[in-house]
């Protein structure tokens, strides 16, 4: 399973400046350039492709409310054999976006352990109320 979105015009990757510090991945065609793929390696792995780097989260579940997730990063050849290379136009993005993600995943957790819910409804949006199906299985806490 996976997706694509486009980078927005003037930037040349995920970073906080939009700048990158690194090289382009040799062999990407234009649209390549321009976008950042995702791949899902189910249940625990997520690849992102970027047009000068590959990112990876590698999710361990320690515990119904505990996940250790490691980011590895890999950069072409040339990138990381100049002097000067600093990745971390890379990794001070994806540090921070984490940081935002992860947090907002941990406030819902500990909302959803508040209030028992179970299969059917939640809420009520315009007047009616909206299905919801709750994920169960293996590591997964209701």
């Amino acid at each position: 399973m996976g997706g694509w979105m486009s980078i927005v015009e003037g930037a040349e990757t995920m970073s906080l400046t939009g700048q990158s510090g690194g090289i382009v991945i040799e062999g990407l065609s234009e649209h390549e350039l321009r976008t950042v793929m995702y791949l899902v390696g189910f249940p625990n792995l997520l690849v992102s492709l970027h047009p000068d780097y590959v990112m990876t989260h590698l999710m361990t579940p320690l515990a119904v409310d505990r996940t250790h997730v490691d980011c590895t990063w890999a950069f072409p050849k040339d990138a990381v054999e100049t002097p000067d290379f600093d990745p971390s136009y890379a990794v001070e993005f994806w540090d921070l976006t984490n940081r935002q993600d992860w947090g907002a995943c941990e406030s819902v957790q500990a909302r959803a352990q508040l209030t028992p819910r179970a299969a059917g409804t939640a809420g009520v949006r315009g007047g009616r109320r909206l299905p919801v199906r709750l994920p169960s299985g293996p590591g997964l806490h209701r």
